[in-house]
């Protein structure tokens, strides 16, 4: 199950900035519970955070920029699917890219 706010803002005609807060959780578990061979499985996935910003210096869409971070702050479903090392609690991805046409 997914629950969720987000929403962008037009800065300028070049300048967007998007935002978005959404939390998951399994609906059952017991699937997962059976394929994993293990007793119970906290519903609880976590919160996925993220913002974009998305820049067109000429304001058409022959140049356009864009760079986005997001998180996933572990629930306590992931980490008991997931083990990790440094019993990190939170998770990070980065993404830029560019799209140049003539």
């Amino acid at each position: 199950i997914l629950a969720g706010v987000g929403a962008d803002f037009d800065l300028t005609p070049e300048l967007r900035v998007s935002g978005n807060a959404n939390h998951l959780w399994f609906e059952d578990t017991a699937t997962v519970e059976a394929l994993r061979v293990e007793g119970s499985i906290p519903k609880d996935i976590g919160w996925d955070l993220s913002a974009a910003a998305i820049w067109r210096p000429k304001a058409t869409q022959n140049l356009v920029f864009r760079l986005s971070a997001a998180t996933l702050i572990a629930g306590s479903g992931f980490r008991d699917l997931f083990d990790n090392l440094g019993n990190d609690r939170a998770y990070f991805s980065v993404l830029a890219n560019a799209i140049l046409s003539y």
